[in-house]
């Protein structure tokens, strides 16, 4: 099973490594001026809005499906509009994760990281299997 919750308990983790507590992180601030508000909801599961809004979304496309094999338009237009809202719903959550990374990494002068060196490869430590 893919554990989506340790996307945003990580983010959390690396927020407070840096100063910024989880409450923090479940309100708008300021920062040098500037008004931010973190994308990701930090207070619910993000495993359970992914599943729920999955969930949604494969019900509007059955309705749709159901509809058409009954011959109604007017019916499966409207699962395909539900389900345009759905895949919506999704999209806002996996956008809310890219751009609090990017804040972190990027953004937010209270994350410091260190340069990354010329040819940098990821330990084989790590045993990481995603995408490089």
């Amino acid at each position: 099973m893919i554990d989506l919750d340790l996307c945003s308990e990580t983010l959390a983790i690396i927020a407070n490594l840096n100063g910024i507590s989880r409450d923090q992180l479940d309100r708008e601030e300021s920062v040098e001026g500037e008004n931010f508000l973190w994308k990701n909801n930090y207070k619910i599961s993000l495993q359970k809005n992914v599943t729920t809004n999955i969930s949604y979304l494969i019900s509007a496309f059955k309705l749709a499906n159901d509809a058409i094999d009954n011959g109604d338009k007017l019916t499966a237009m409207m699962g395909l509009a539900l389900a345009h809202s759905e895949a919506k719903r999704l999209e806002n959550i996996f956008a809310g994760i890219q751009e609090d990374s990017l804040r972190m990494l990027k953004i937010d002068g209270r994350f410091n990281w260190p340069p990354i060196p010329e040819k940098y490869e990821i330990p084989e430590k790590y045993n990481f299997q995603g995408r490089r």
